[in-house]
């Protein structure tokens, strides 16, 4: 499996914690992008939540797809699912490990319960460890 430690530019980082915040109280989800080999991500995919749940999440299909088309045209990668838990810790739940997106996908969790806290996690399907993680502070304008 190819583990890589996550750089998220502080631009994205805030876009996905505004996402969080805009579906709350029910999950957010969506994608982050770039280059597996420096782990930089270089784009960010919001995706609709069918579910409408408050405890799990499910990435729209068309959504979904129109990342993928736009990934694929930039020659980029998933790196990371991200979604958020409204009214818990950022830790992965048994649902989150079951239906994980691929092994060498890392999972970003915005926990929300009482302060924002995110976590990064390596799911397997019977269990999760944390990931290698960092916001990348960039000017801005470059």
């Amino acid at each position: 499996m190819n583990r890589f430690r996550l750089l998220i530019p502080d631009r994205l980082f805030d876009e996905m914690i505004a996402h969080a915040h805009r579906e709350y109280p029910l999950e957010c989800c969506g994608l982050l992008a770039g280059l597996r080999e420096d782990g930089l991500v270089t784009a960010r995919y919001p995706l609709v939540n069918i579910r409408a749940s408050e405890t799990e999440f499910l990435s729209d299909p068309q959504s979904m797809f129109a990342a993928m088309r736009q990934m694929r045209a930039d020659d980029t990668m998933i790196l990371a699912v991200y979604h958020s838990h409204p009214s818990s810790e950022p830790i992965p739940s048994r649902k989150d490990c079951e239906q994980r997106y691929a092994d060498d996908v890392a999972c970003v969790i915005v926990g929300m319960k009482e302060v924002i806290t995110t976590r990064v996690w390596w799911l397997s399907e019977a269990n999760y460890q944390e990931a290698e993680w960092q916001i990348l502070n960039v000017k801005r304008g470059e």
